[in-house]
């Protein structure tokens, strides 16, 4: 409640009782992480940081920027690109809408 205090669900999408103030047993289930999905997330996030590092190490540095579907690279903005010297076209990426690592498993 300290960035919600009137609990509107501004900040978190989450209904409050009345009575108690504390958030409804429907509104939680569907909206919170229990301990087990939040170990989930936490491998989940050690096994692609390890996989970046790995990668580092090994030294694979190629710029693959991700262009979403409209297609405007984000290269046009970025401030380094006269250091990677990215080709337009070349080893892109867009964004696929992943399975949930995060789900029950």
């Amino acid at each position: 409640h300290a960035m919600d205090t009137r609990g509107t669900g501004a900040f978190v999408p989450l209904s409050f009782s009345a009575k108690t103030g504390e958030p409804t047993a429907q509104s939680a289930k569907a909206r919170l992480a229990d301990r087990e999905k939040f170990n989930r997330i936490r491998d989940h996030l050690d096994g692609m940081l390890t996989d970046m590092a790995k990668n580092l190490y090994s030294g694979e540095i190629d710029a693959a920027p991700l262009v979403p579907n409209a297609g405007k690279s984000p290269c046009l903005w970025c401030e380094y690109r006269t250091v990677c010297r990215h080709a337009d076209g070349e080893g892109e990426r867009t964004p696929l809408k992943p399975d949930d690592p995060f789900g029950a498993e």
